[in-house]
């Protein structure tokens, strides 16, 4: 399936301000907000393009039961799937991480919660968890590579 180019855009924006939220700008400044507020407008146009092109997201939980069996066997599945069945739960988890976090950040920034320090630390647990998630893609680029000779990521930079 060669992915469409919205997709890309939309995939390696929220990608580049993850990173860049995450590690090189300082919380809570105008540059830190602003692309807060890029990364949910991203999300939301993806998941708007969702329903015009036909996605492979595999949501069944007993694809997913399966999948996780044959990685706890270290043997691949007996058949091929179109997408990696954890991905797609993941992808979703990543959308509604970035899409929490725009919303905490924004309530932050409101009269009645500023300063607000629990409202704070579900910021960051959110933050916390969308990095876990984003470790869990990149191994599982690593696990598509090595149980199913697949170059995911082949596809996102050439489509």
């Amino acid at each position: 399936m060669k992915i469409p180019k919205l997709f890309k855009l939309t995939h390696w924006g929220i990608a580049i301000v993850v990173v860049l939220n995450a590690f090189i700008l300082e919380s809570g400044d105008p540059p830190h907000r602003y692309l807060g507020y890029t990364a949910l407008g991203l999300v939301l146009a993806r998941a708007v393009f969702s329903f015009k092109y036909k996605t492979d997201f595999v949501f069944s939980l007993s694809e997913l039961k399966r999948f996780i069996k044959s990685l706890l066997r270290m043997s691949p599945l007996d058949y091929e799937p179109k997408r990696n069945p954890l991905a797609s739960y993941v992808y979703i988890f990543i959308w509604l991480c970035v899409v929490g976090l725009a919303f905490t950040g924004w309530l932050m920034g409101l009269d009645a919660f500023w300063g607000d320090e629990t409202l704070e630390e579900v910021h960051e647990i959110i933050s916390n968890i969308l990095l876990a998630l984003v470790a869990m893609h990149l191994m599982g680029m690593l696990t598509d590579f090595i149980f199913h000779k697949r170059k995911p990521w082949k596809k996102m930079l050439k489509g």
